[in-house]
């Protein structure tokens, strides 16, 4: 997974609430989970933790939307 920018306003591969490098499949999680549109995002840690869940819940739906086809995740 390479990291990526987030939109054209935002630090170009960093959490905005932690500051951890993010890779493409954060990205995607973040906007299928938060706005589609974000220009900032964040990391699956700091997502967990805003919707009180465990991390692991979020890999798993990762890996079911990319099995189904999700272009977010291409």
């Amino acid at each position: 997974m390479k990291a990526q920018a987030c939109g054209k306003n935002a630090d170009p591969k960093t959490c905005f609430s932690c500051g951890a490098v993010l890779t493409s499949d954060e990205i995607a999680m973040y906007r299928k989970a938060v706005n589609r549109g974000a220009q900032q995002c964040q990391c699956l840690n700091c997502l967990s933790a805003r919707f009180n869940v465990s991390r692991a819940f979020f890999e798993e739906r990762i890996a079911f939307l990319k099995a189904h086809g999700c272009t977010l995740f291409e």
